[in-house]
């Protein structure tokens, strides 16, 4: 049996990461609802009651997006800003935030603090993360700033600087965060700004620098710098982001082309920007500039699809990740061609690699599986085409609608903001968060079982 690293022995030794992940996470979300439960938070100056308060609460924390009515129209100021730092909370992450306070305040780092960290970025890098976490905060402060600028410029054709300049300022934070919320005042979303281009490529681009993941963005900036070579999930990232923003583009083009309530009465220039947006978009973040609702079949099939699949690690997107998706692909293609190894990149892809990634797949199956049970049983008026849409982007945590989230009983939002908060946390660390399994250290190396398959 392999003999266990030294790194591995201390995290196992020291690391409760996915339990305080999952705790701070709810600590958030307590806070947030009691906050937006306040009647000073709402719009009309009543309560909107604990479900939807908790349901918002969830949805902003784990950058979903799905809303039990337009956000502009349920909340007023006060709980814009709740829910933006909600947002900024969720897409950054407990451990982040967390961690950049601590390495601010304290010049001596734990090695369980370095681990923990470590372990939500998806990387190794033990000793550079000090530097990594304020690349990552300067990152999206930056990001974050030249995002809202150009929005404050593409909103300033329809509302006054003031308001420009808030909107700027709360949808920057949104869609690099791959929340999806929107706090415009005709509460349709991104359908208002369908033909700018200004606008729809700004929030296309902060949807993708925060899906690809922070490492990716920090190994990006260390080889333009240093001439580094990207490491290989850099590579694996950045080749899986192109291959699916470029094939969902040509496949939303091809469904929705002649579609009058989508694309179909829009120029082709207006039809290729749209396109892409939906597809940077479906990637997690849950904007929407034309009705999803109106979609055809085989689109929104795709387009769930898309939305399964998610973004990258250690970023702030969800699904079931790029990565998970190109290994198993990997490993498929190497039993199909009798090879003995997955390989990628003259390196080899490890069996603890593909069991995690099957073991991701066959958690947000089952999760999905299970909650369409109960979302069938209790939201009889509703098609299953709605419901499963809705569950996939609310366990995906992608925000898009084909409007079913405000009809929901409250069973039905309970569900789905399970799934929201599961999407987030990932359900494996969730599970051993409540497990706290340690693995096998017996020394021992049973035969090899004969099970035909």
């Amino acid at each position: 049996m392999r003999a266990l690293s030294a790194t591995e022995r201390l995290r196992r030794k020291h690391l409760s990461g996915p339990g305080l992940l999952v705790a701070g996470f709810l600590i958030v979300i307590f806070i947030g609802t009691i906050l937006l439960l306040m009647p000073f938070a709402s719009r009309d100056g009543k309560s909107v009651g604990f479900i939807n308060a908790l349901f918002t609460a969830v949805s902003a924390t784990c950058v979903t997006g799905l809303v039990v009515a337009p956000t502009s129209l349920l909340f007023n100021g006060f709980g814009h800003v709740v829910i933006m730092l909600l947002i900024q909370f969720g897409g950054l992450g407990f451990m982040i935030l967390g961690s950049a306070v601590y390495f601010t305040v304290s010049r001596k780092i734990s090695l369980s603090s370095k681990l923990r960290v470590a372990d939500d970025l998806s990387t190794d890098k033990l000793g550079e993360m000090r530097a990594i976490v304020r690349k990552i905060v300067n990152l999206t402060l930056i990001t974050e700033f030249a995002g809202a600028v150009l929005l404050t410029i593409g909103f300033s054709s329809r509302y006054s600087f003031g308001k420009a300049l808030w909107f700027g300022v709360f949808h920057s934070v949104s869609a690099f965060c791959n929340a999806g919320f929107d706090i415009l005042p005709e509460g349709e979303g991104m359908t208002v700004f369908a033909q700018s281009p200004l606008v729809l490529i700004t929030l296309s681009a902060l949807i993708i620098i925060g899906g690809i993941g922070f490492m990716t963005v920090c190994d990006l900036e260390a080889g333009a710098r240093y001439r580094r070579r990207l490491s290989v999930q850099s590579k694996i990232v950045l080749w899986m982001t192109s291959i699916l923003l470029l094939t969902g583009t040509v496949g939303i083009l091809v469904f929705e082309w002649n579609n009058p309530d989508t694309l179909g009465h829009m120029g082709t220039f207006d039809k290729l920007i749209n396109a892409f947006f939906t597809s940077a978009s479906t990637r997690t973040a849950g904007f929407n500039s034309f009705d999803i609702g109106c979609l055809n079949p085989a689109c929104c099939v795709w387009i769930m699809l898309l939305m399964f699949i998610g973004a990258s690690p250690g970023g702030t997107g969800g699904g079931i990740k790029t990565t998970t998706v190109f290994i198993l692909l990997t490993a498929l293609a190497a039993v199909v061609g009798s090879k003995k190894q997955a390989v990628v990149d003259k390196r080899k892809i490890g069996y603890s690699l593909i069991a995690k990634s099957a073991a991701l797949l066959f958690l947000a199956v089952t999760v999905l599986a299970v909650s369409m049970m109960f979302l069938a049983a209790s939201e009889t008026s509703l098609t299953l085409q709605q419901l499963l849409f809705e569950q996939i982007s609310a366990y995906a945590t992608v925000g898009l609608s084909m409007g079913a989230t405000p009809s929901l009983s409250t069973l039905g939002k309970l569900v789905i903001a399970v799934n929201m908060f599961l999407g987030r946390v990932g359900a494996l660390g969730f599970i051993m968060a409540l497990t706290r399994a340690r693995g096998n250290n017996a020394k021992i190396d049973y035969p090899e079982a004969e099970i035909q398959v």
